[in-house]
C-alpha cells in the first residue's frame, strides 16, 4: 500500500502563541522550576544514601576479609557478593548513579538560567526579583543557583554551596579513591588495578565536563586561558614540591622554598580551575603513585623517586604494634592479620577448614602468630612476607606443576632423577664446545631455570622465625635468604628447595626431606638435621657450625668450602651415610663415628669437575647463578641494582676468595688440599651403625620423626641384612611402645609404609643373594 500524505490541519494560531507566551512567562517558569525541585530533592536523597551505602560496605572489609576472600555482605540487603565482584561492580555502579545525578542537575541548572534571564529581563526592581527569588523551593540547589542575593552571598549560602561541592564532587571522588585504598592490601592483578584508577579518572572527567556547565546554567566549555592558569598553577605546584624534597632540611638553601611558595601563590591567585586543576593532579597522582603495592609496575617504577617514597612510608608502609596490632600509619599497602585462627570454624565442633591461597600474591604480608594449619600456598608468592611464630604444620608450598618434582614412592633411580625431576645443574660435553662465551650457556641456563621453577611458591626473604611447619610441602620452594631461625620443620618435604643464603639458625629439620636441596652459602649454626635425607644436597660455602648430621643420608651430598667447625661445635656425622659426599676445600674436625670414610671426594670443586680450560668460566656461571638468587633489592632509577647489602657482600666476598686461585690453566695444586680432618675414633662396622641407627631411631624425643625418615631414607641399610633388626624394634614399638618410644605418633599409613618398605627390602636381599649363588 502506498504511502499517503497526512492531510493537512488548520492550526488554531491563538493556542500557539499563547504557548508561546509561556516559554517566557515567569509563573511558567516557576511552576517547572517547582516540579525539578521536587524531583531533584529526591534524587539527591536517593543519590547520598547511595553513597553512605558504599562508604558503610567498604569500610566493613578487614583485611582478614581480604585474606580469605570473604563475600561482602551487602547492608540492609543481607546479600553475599563475591570480593572481587564487589570492588569492580561497586565503583561501576557508583558512577553510574553519579553521572545521572550530575546529568540531571544540569537540566535544572538550564530551567534555573533560563528563570534568572526573564527575571533580570521582565522585572527592573530589585527588591520585587528579590521577593520572587524567596518564593522559590527551599532545595539546596535551587537556592544555590537562583535565591536570592542575600542567602546566596552570606553565611546560609556559602552552606548551600558547601553541601552541594562535598556531596558532588569531594565525597565521590573520594569513596572511589577509598575503594582503591581498602583493595591495595589485596595486590589485585594489573587489570583490576587499572579498572580502580580508571573509574577515579572517569569520574573526575565527568565533573569537569558537567560541572561548569552546573554553576554558569547553561553550556559552557574551557576556554584557552583558563588551559593556561591550570597549567601555570601545577607548574609551580610542582616546582614547589621539587624543592620541598630538595631542600628542605638544609638551612642555608631554603631560600628556593620561599621562591617557588610565591609563585604557588601568585599562580592561585588566577582562579577556582586552577586550584581545581591542581587538586585533579594530587588525586589522580595519589591514586597512580601513592596508593601502589609492593611489587606492582608503579611501585617499582617510582620507588627511586624520594618524596614518593617518603609520602608512601608515611601513609602505607607502617609497622603493626605488636601490642595491640594497630597500625603506625593510615593505611596499608599488605596484608596485617596477626595472632588470629584462620582455619577453625567457629562453634563448639571447631572443624578445621583448609584454606586455599593458591597463586595468591601475599608479597610482604604480616601473619605473625596466626594459625594456618594445612592451608594450602601453592604457587604463592609470599616473598618478604612475616610469619613469625604463625602455625603452618601440613601447609603445602609446592609448585602448581607438580610433574617437576619426583616422586619418591616411585624409588626412582639417581639417573632418572637427574633426568627428569632436577634443574640442569652442569652442561653437557657439546654444549660447553659449541657455547664457549658465558652469556651463551648462562642464557641456556637461566630458560632451563625458568622452566622448572614456574609455579613454584615464592618464598624470598621470609621471616618464619618460630614458624612451626612440621611435615609441610614445600617441594620445589623459593627461600633463598629466607629467615628459618629455631622454626620447627619436622618431616618437612624440601626437595629442591632454594634456601641459598638462608638463615637456619637452631632449625629443627629432623626426619626432613632435603634431596637436591640448594643450601650454598646458608646459616646452619646448631641446626638439628638427624635422619635428614639430604641426596644431591648443596652446602658449598656454608656455615654448620653445630649442625647434627646424625643418621643422615648424605650421598652426594657438596660440602665444598663449608666451615664444619670443631671441638664443641664440630659437625656430627655420627650413623650417617656419606659416599661419594664432596669435601673439597672444606675446613673443621667434624664427628664421624660409625661412619664408613672410604669414599669420600676431596678433589672436585663446588663448580664441577671440568678440563682445566674450562674452569674459570664453571665459576663463572656457578657464582652467578648464586649472586642471582642472594642479590639485594637495592636499585637506582633505571632499576639495576645500586649496591650490595651486607647479606650479598659476606657471599661476594666469599666468592671472590674462591675465585682468587683459579688461575688461567685450572686451579693452583697448593689450593686443592681439603684442610678438613675428618676421622673416626673406631673402625667402620656396620653392624655398629645398624645399633646406633636403631637407638637413634627409637629415640622419643624426636618421634616420629626419626621413625619415618630412617627406614625410608638409608637404602644403605635398609638393603642389608642387617636391616631386619632394625624393622623388628620398629614393629615392637607397635604393641610396646616402651620398647621403641620413637614410633609415638605413628599413624595407620605410617606402619603400612614400614611394612612396605620391609618387603621391598626383603626382595631386594633375596635378589642379591640369588645374584650371588648365580
Amino acid at each position: 500500500m502506498a504511502f499517503e500524505a497526512p492531510k493537512p490541519r488548520l492550526v488554531n494560531r491563538s493556542k500557539v502563541s499563547s504557548l508561546a507566551d509561556q516559554a517566557t512567562d515567569l509563573k511558567s517558569l516557576r511552576d517547572v522550576l517547582v516540579d525539578a525541585s521536587n524531583v531533584s530533592i529526591g534524587l539527591w536523597v536517593s543519590y547520598v544514601l547511595v553513597l553512605l551505602y558504599f562508604c558503610i560496605a567498604v569500610s566493613g572489609i578487614t583485611h582478614r576479609s581480604l585474606l580469605l576472600e570473604e563475600p561482602v555482605k551487602l547492608p540492609f540487603l543481607n546479600v553475599d557478593l563475591p570480593l572481587v565482584s564487589f570492588f569492580v561492580l561497586g565503583p561501576m555502579i557508583f558512577l553510574m548513579v553519579h553521572a545521572y545525578v550530575l546529568l540531571h542537575l544540569l537540566l535544572l541548572s538550564g530551567k534555573v538560567g533560563k528563570f534568572h534571564f526573564q527575571l533580570q529581563s521582565q522585572i527592573a526592581d530589585s527588591e520585587t526579583r528579590a521577593a520572587l527569588r524567596w518564593q522559590l523551593p527551599s532545595n539546596v540547589f535551587i537556592q544555590t543557583l537562583a535565591g536570592s542575593g542575600d542567602v546566596r552571598k552570606r553565611f546560609a549560602g556559602r552552606l548551600f554551596r558547601l553541601i552541594t561541592q562535598i556531596s558532588l564532587i569531594a565525597a565521590p571522588v573520594t569513596l572511589l579513591v577509598y575503594f582503591q585504598i581498602q583493595f591495595v592490601p589485596y595486590h589485585p592483578s594489573p587489570l583490576l588495578s587499572l579498572w580502580l584508577r580508571s573509574a577515579i579518572l572517569i569520574d573526575i572527567v565527568l565533573l569537569w565536563t558537567i560541572w561548569p556547565s552546573i554553576t554558569q546554567g547553561k553550556i559552557v566549555y574551557l576556554r584557552i586561558h583558563d588551559v593556561l592558569n591550570s597549567f601555570l598553577v601545577l607548574r609551580a605546584a610542582g616546582r614547589l614540591l621539587t624543592s620541598l624534597a630538595t631542600f628542605a632540611w638544609i638551612k642555608p638553601l631554603n631560600e628556593p622554598i620561599r621562591k617557588h611558595w610565591r609563585l604557588f601563590l601568585r599562580a592561585a591567585r588566577y582562579g577556582s580551575v586552577g586550584l581545581a586543576s591542581l587538586l585533579s593532579a594530587l588525586v589522580i597522582a595519589f591514586s597512580f603513585a601513592i596508593a601502589t603495592y609492593p611489587g606492582e609496575f608503579l611501585n617499582r617504577s617510582l620507588e627511586p623517586v624520594p618524596f614518593v617514597k617518603w609520602i608512601r612510608a608515611a601513609i602505607f608502609s607502617g609497622e603493626p604494634d605488636e601490642v595491640t596490632g594497630h597500625l603506625s600509619t593510615w593505611f596499608s599497602d599488605r596484608l596485617i592479620v596477626t595472632d588470629q585462627d584462620l582455619v577453625h570454624a567457629e562453634g563448639r565442633d571447631r572443624t578445621l577448614i583448609r584454606r586455599s591461597f593458591r597463586g595468591r600474591d601475599l608479597r610482604s604480608a604480616i601473619l605473625n602468630r596466626s594459625d594456618l594449619t594445612a592451608a594450602d600456598f601453592t604457587g604463592a608468592n609470599l616473598a618478604a612476607a612475616q610469619l613469625k611464630g604463625t602455625s603452618l604444620e601440613g601447609a603445602q608450598f609446592s609448585c602448581i606443576n607438580t610433574s617437576t618434582i619426583a616422586n619418591e614412592e616411585d624409588n626412582p633411580g639417581d639417573e632418572m632423577i637427574k633426568r627428569n625431576t632436577s634443574p640442569p645443574d652442569e652442561p653437557d660435553d657439546d654444549m660447553i664446545e659449541k657455547n664457549t662465551s658465558p652469556s651463551s650457556y648462562y642464557s641456556g641456563y637461566l630458560a632451563n631455570k625458568l622452566r622448572y621453577e614456574v609455579g613454584c611458591a615464592d618464598l624470598r626473604r621470609v621471616d618464619l622465625t618460630g614458624a612451626k611447619l612440621k611435615t609441610a610441602k614445600l617441594a620445589g620452594a623459593k627461600l633463598q635468604r629466607a629467615n628459618l631461625t629455631v622454626a620447627q620443620l619436622q618431616g618437612a618435604d624440601l626437595r629442591f628447595a632454594n634456601m641459598r643464603a638462608a638463615n637456619l639458625f637452631g632449625t629443627d629439620l629432623t626426619g626432613a626431606t632435603l634431596d637436591d636441596a640448594k643450601l650454598e652459602f646458608a646459616r646452619l649454626f646448631s641446626a638439628d638435621l638427624r635422619a635428614a635425607s639430604l641426596d644431591r644436597a648443596q652446602f658449598q660455602g656454608s656455615d654448620l657450625s653445630g649442625v647434627k648430621f646424625d643418621g643422615a643420608n648424605l650421598f652426594r651430598a657438596a660440602f665444598q668450602n663449608s666451615g664444619l667447625s670443631s671441638g664443641s661445635f664440630a659437625v656430627s656425622f655420627r650413623g650417617s651415610f656419606l659416599e661419594s659426599a664432596m669435601f673439597y676445600h672444606a675446613s673443621g674436625a667434624p664427628k664421624a663415628e660409625q661412619v664408613d670414610l672410604q669414599k669420600l671426594d676431596f678433589l672436585t670443586p663446588a663448580w664441577g669437575d671440568w678440563p682445566p680450560e674450562m674452569n674459570r668460566l664453571k665459576f663463572r656461571n656457578w657464582a652467578n647463578r648464586i649472586l642471582e638468587d642472594v642479590l639485594e633489592e637495592v636499585v637506582d632509577s633505571e632499576g639495576f641494582p645500586s649496591q650490595f647489602g651486607p647479606r650479598t657482600q659476606e657471599v661476594v666476598d666469599a666468592l671472590l676468595e674462591m675465585g682468587r686461585y683459579i688461575g688461567r690453566h685450572g686451579i693452583q695444586k697448593e689450593r686443592r688440599r681439603s684442610t678438613l680432618s675428618i676421622a673416626s675414633t673406631s673402625p667402620f662396622e656396620r653392624e655398629a651403625q645398624v645399633k646406633f641407627l636403631i637407638d637413634l631411631t627409637c629415640t622419643g624425643r624426636s618421634a616420629p620423626f626419626i621413625a619415618r625418615a630412617i627406614p625410608r631414607s638409608r637404602w644403605d641399610i635398609t638393603n642389608t641384612s642387617e636391616s631386619e633388626a632394625l624393622f623388628d624394634r620398629l614393629r615392637q614399638g607397635r604393641w610396646q611402645l616402651s620398647s621403641c618410644p620413637g614410633v609415638d605418633g605413628f599413624t595407620g599409613e605410617d606402619w603400612s609404609a614400614l611394612e612396605r618398605t620391609a618387603d621391598w627390602s626383603s626382595s631386594i636381599r633375596q635378589i642379591i643373594k640369588k645374584n650371588g649363588k648365580d
